[in-house]
């Protein structure tokens, strides 16, 4: 049986258990998520419907000061969880200046250290006594406690307090369910990681947002197959597109593809209806 899971201990996680069952005329607030226009690098800004704010990467040290006002400016006054799916300087640079101004509930990671300036000083950060994190945990497979109206699964990695040699066997896959509808969000991942996300996947989404501007296991065939996503999300610098067959991939299944170089940050608002994205530059 697949194990769901966000956090490491049960009280400490977010996980959000669907909205008991209601008539479609029911109407409920929406999940929020927003792919962020950082150039190089990813960073995606989920609000859930009880207001919580939860991260993934922060892109580079140029956006770090732009997510910041970003996030004062939308009444983000603290961070629930901020999820750093790998320790490469154009995904953690900017939590640095996340941590030194927005109280943190807590840090997750994949259990990978690097040796870049960027990892360095997010790390020397956690350590700091005068840093508002509560908790630095690692990702694990495992049952979470229910809390708010929603379902998040970290599909990858399966064990991040035991890392694997390879840090993209153990990025981040991370599915989010609400309202009848399901986004995954991938990080740099391997094709091995890929395939067994592919095969616990349970059915189609409606959004698939591939990191690593799509090099890697996030536009492997057999996840767009098992994924069949109607939207695929992809950034990258404007001055860098993906070749080719990395773009003819992503849209082999019919996926409208969205790329936040080319519309600025993109944001979905999931409810029972699902409209189109919205977007920001």
């Amino acid at each position: 049986m697949r194990r769901l899971l966000w956090l490491l201990a049960p009280t400490l996680s977010l996980w959000i258990a669907l909205l008991p069952g209601s008539s479609g005329a029911q109407t409920v607030d929406p999940l929020t998520v927003r792919f962020m226009d950082v150039g190089r690098g990813d960073a995606t800004w989920i609000t859930t419907p009880d207001n919580r704010t939860v991260l993934i990467d922060c892109g580079g040290a140029q956006f770090g000061p732009r997510l910041v006002v970003q996030l004062q400016t939308w009444g983000a006054g603290r961070i629930s969880q901020l999820a750093v799916s790998q320790p490469g300087p154009d995904l953690v640079s900017g939590c640095v200046d996340v941590l030194n101004a927005i109280p943190v509930d807590q840090v997750l990671w994949n259990g990978h250290q690097d040796t870049s300036t960027a990892w360095q000083a997010f790390w020397s950060l956690l350590a700091a006594p005068a840093t508002p994190v509560k908790s630095n945990d690692a990702f694990l497979w495992g049952v979470s406690s229910a809390m708010g109206p929603a379902t998040v699964t970290v599909e990858n990695p399966v064990d991040a307090s035991a890392p694997s040699n390879d840090p993209t066997d153990d990025g981040l896959a991370l599915l989010i369910e609400y309202a009848g509808h399901r986004t995954l969000v991938v990080g740099q991942i391997s094709q091995t990681a890929a395939s067994q996300v592919a095969a616990n996947l349970s059915g189609k989404v409606d959004v698939l947002k591939v990191g690593n501007a799509g090099v890697g296991g996030g536009s492997s065939p057999v996840l767009l197959a098992a994924a069949h996503p109607d939207y695929v999300v992809l950034s990258y610098p404007a001055q860098s597109p993906p070749d080719k067959d990395t773009l003819g991939r992503l849209t082999s299944t019919g996926a409208q593809l969205l790329t936040t170089a080319d519309h600025g940050t993109l944001t979905f608002a999931m409810t029972a209806s699902m409209p189109p994205p919205s977007v920001e530059r």
